[in-house]
């Protein structure tokens, strides 16, 4: 984000603070509906390449076979990732939309593991472990009712963040703790012990358009806020500077 747009945006910040509670939510609301155009225009813009690189690929499959198995198998590793990436633009479009015919009850563990198979790798690279806990036996096998690409773009999203936040940390470590409550409900802890928030960027980190990254779009953790409001859930953040952060998501979950 370039210096002229931080300052505009601290001004507006300035601004807001003398602003009722009612026109804070009207700009919020507007914020939003802005979001959603952009994203929309993003995803149609990426959609078209898209497909042509879809097309390409089927084509030289068709064309090499027999073909190099080398070959053959790098090229269907990369209509696998483009088949990933159009399924997350059909997602978005649905999560702009509102629309929730995708969403049925799936087990939050194995949404969890797949968004960390995305991380391994790089996670390993940079010597930063992983620990995941729960549920514990009894408690149910945390199922929530939602989309899982969307939820699994939640966590994406907070492995994201957590290993941007490691990057100076001595003896980085990302942990995840899972239970189900009596109640039912499916609480998720996301922590890291990276270099946490500040308190005046804590209250602000769900707003779309706002990061502290220079390479940041703003759009990460409040795509999180809205996947997981649709899902009737909440999702909280607690951090302290040079201690770490844990995002905490509670969902309404089900027993088999």
């Amino acid at each position: 984000m370039s210096e002229t747009m931080r300052k505009i945006l601290s001004r507006k910040l300035r601004i807001g603070r003398g602003l009722s509670k009612k026109d804070k939510q009207f700009i919020a609301s507007g914020r939003i509906t802005t979001v959603n155009a952009i994203a929309t225009c993003f995803a149609h813009q990426i959609n078209n390449p898209l497909q042509i690189m879809q097309d390409s690929i089927e084509n030289l499959l068709e064309k090499l076979r027999p073909a190099d198995p080398e070959i053959e198998d790098d090229l269907l590793k990369l209509r696998s990732q483009a088949d990933k990436i159009h399924e997350l633009i059909q997602h978005l479009y649905r999560l702009i939309k509102h629309d929730s015919h995708a969403q049925q009850f799936i087990p939050i563990k194995k949404v969890l593991l797949s968004a960390y198979g995305l991380f391994e790798t790089q996670l390993e690279h940079r010597r930063i472990s992983f620990e995941l806990h729960g549920p514990r036996p009894g408690q149910g096998d945390g199922l929530v009712y939602g989309d899982s690409v969307e939820l699994e773009q939640v966590f994406i999203n907070l492995f994201a963040n957590a290993r941007d936040a490691l990057s100076k940390t001595p003896k980085p470590k990302i942990s995840v703790v899972l239970n189900q409550s009596r109640r039912k409900e499916v609480t998720i802890r996301f922590s890291d012990n990276g270099e946490g928030i500040s308190k005046e960027n804590l209250e602000r980190v769900f707003d779309s358009l706002f990061t502290t990254k220079d390479e940041g779009t703003g759009l990460g953790l409040w795509l999180c806020f809205s996947v997981i409001n649709q899902m009737d859930g909440t999702i909280t953040v607690d951090s302290k500077p040079g201690q770490g952060t844990t995002f905490t998501i509670r969902l309404p979950g089900k027993v088999k």
